[in-house]
């Protein structure tokens, strides 16, 4: 999410990362992720009535993991 700009969601190669992450998450498996997670995030801040900064982290992690996405082994996943 832009620092300061509310309601916008950015996903893909507008991350911000540094220089040794971006290396890494620039290609296509990363960036269809974030678009999922992005794309996720928006569809429970309309459920929720709130803009996408105010979509509690937990319910956007249990959504995309019962969407069947990846999230690693601190999330339960092997």
């Amino acid at each position: 999410m832009p620092q300061r700009l509310d309601g916008l969601l950015a996903a893909g190669r507008c991350v911000s990362a540094t220089h040794e992450a971006a290396g890494a998450i620039r290609v296509q498996p990363p960036g269809y992720a974030m678009g999922q997670a992005a794309g996720t995030a928006a569809a429970l801040a309309i459920h929720l009535s709130c803009s996408p900064r105010a979509v509690p982290v937990n319910r956007l992690q249990n959504a995309l993991i019962q969407a069947g996405a990846y999230l690693g082994p601190r999330y339960g996943q092997q």
